[in-house]
């Protein structure tokens, strides 16, 4: 799957992007979102349709309803930083409503409220490490060594400060 780790500051992913068991591209899983926020993507590799779906979004009014978020029919983990810094996960799926049921695992969209949070098959090594006191750079570096599915490089992108409104 992937690394992808928030530090409060700094989003920070590793580079493999897979088909199958190949390794297709080794690039970024992060993207700027044109309301200032940020987005890292775990899972489905085209994950075009979740960044569509919030890429104006800049206030928690904003989000997308739930089944907006399902009706993406894709297998994506996401961080979400809004420009503000307010941190969701967002959790979408492949399977069809008519199989919908708890054995479906989480999926939709909630804010987390810690100092740090991670999401992808190396995440919760990226988590540990960010615990004892690691970036997000760090820790995804750190994810790399243990996690077949995550390699280096490392890309990072701080989230940029508001621009203040013009009076």
């Amino acid at each position: 799957m992937t690394t992808i780790a928030w530090d409060g500051k700094i989003l920070s992913c590793d580079s493999c992007w897979t088909y199958g068991g190949t390794v297709d591209t080794l690039t970024t899983k992060i993207a700027r979102l044109s309301s200032g926020g940020l987005i890292g993507l775990a899972g489905q590799n085209d994950s075009r349709p979740l960044i569509a779906l919030v890429d104006k979004v800049k206030t928690p009014g904003q989000l997308p309803s739930y089944e907006a978020i399902m009706s993406i029919r894709a297998d994506i983990l996401a961080l979400l930083v809004l420009p503000k810094g307010r941190v969701y996960k967002i959790a979408t799926t492949i399977v069809s409503p008519e199989q919908w049921n708890e054995d479906i695992g989480d999926c939709g969209l909630w804010e987390i409220t810690g100092p740090f949070a991670a999401v992808g098959s190396g995440g919760d090594a990226a988590l540990v490490a960010m615990e004892c006191g690691k970036k997000a750079q760090d820790a995804v570096r750190i994810a790399c060594k243990y996690d077949p599915n995550s390699r280096p490089p490392i890309h990072s992108m701080p989230l940029a400060k508001p621009v203040a409104q013009a009076k």
